[in-house]
């Protein structure tokens, strides 16, 4: 896919010096595979507690 945006230079310098890519391409993917990363996790954190009276299965099979 192709999109033209506007990214701020600091943000953009901050990345790369983060990463090490200066690739615009790589940098972009990078950040939405973070994104989605943070919101699976926030996700995954507010199911907690939702079902109290679930117990975790035991390994042996027991």
């Amino acid at each position: 896919m192709k999109a033209t945006i506007t990214i701020d230079d600091a943000r953009f310098d901050r990345n790369v010096a983060i990463t090490g890519d200066t690739d615009t391409s790589i940098l972009i993917t990078k950040a939405l595979e973070t994104l989605i990363t943070v919101d699976r996790k926030k996700r995954t954190l507010s199911l907690s507690g939702s079902t109290p009276d679930f117990t975790i299965p035991s390994r042996n099979g027991a």
